[in-house]
């Protein structure tokens, strides 16, 4: 899957594959009811690394970005026609960055280390660099399709909504 509507066409196929096609449409109803979509005055830029050398974000083609959208927040690359993407030094869109997330495929939680966020000098008038808002997530909850991106919303909703009360 790429997006989030495929995440839950695929929980609908599977279900209906093991005979039990409700249990799908159930886990989707409560999925949806537990990502309400928010409307804020103003969207916030939240960057969602999937590695850091280079670092590597999510593009227009990814549930990432379906879900910080209905999250309140908006993926800087959301207009890249990618599932994800490697960021040079000189992307003017890293300026764009309200919260930098560091959610490292395959590494384990206790492995990743936003502070290394903060060292890199091309970041360094981000928003989310001056003011310290580096955090992780891990990977569990943002980079696998299924019933956990409800955790990883809620996450992104606590940091978004706190940025948004400042």
């Amino acid at each position: 899957p790429l997006c989030l509507s495929d995440v839950y066409n695929d929980i609908h196929s599977i279900a209906r594959l093991i005979g039990d096609e409700n249990a799908g449409l159930n886990l989707i109803t409560d999925m949806k009811a537990s990502m309400p979509a928010i409307t804020p005055a103003r969207r916030v830029g939240v960057a969602v690394e999937w590695w850091p050398k280079p670092p590597i974000v999510p593009g227009k083609h990814s549930w990432v970005t379906d879900i910080l959208q209905l999250a309140g927040g908006h993926n800087p690359w959301s207009d890249e026609p990618v599932k994800s993407l490697p960021l040079n030094d000189t992307d003017p869109r890293i300026a764009q960055i309200d919260i930098a997330i560091t959610a490292w495929c395959g590494v384990p939680a206790e492995k990743v280390k936003p502070e290394k966020v903060l060292t890199r000098e091309s970041w360094r008038n981000s928003p989310a660099v001056k003011d310290k808002r580096v955090f992780s997530i891990p990977e569990a909850y943002l980079g696998r399709p299924g019933p956990r991106l409800v955790e990883g919303y809620k996450r992104l909703r606590k940091l978004i909504s706190a940025y948004q009360a400042v």
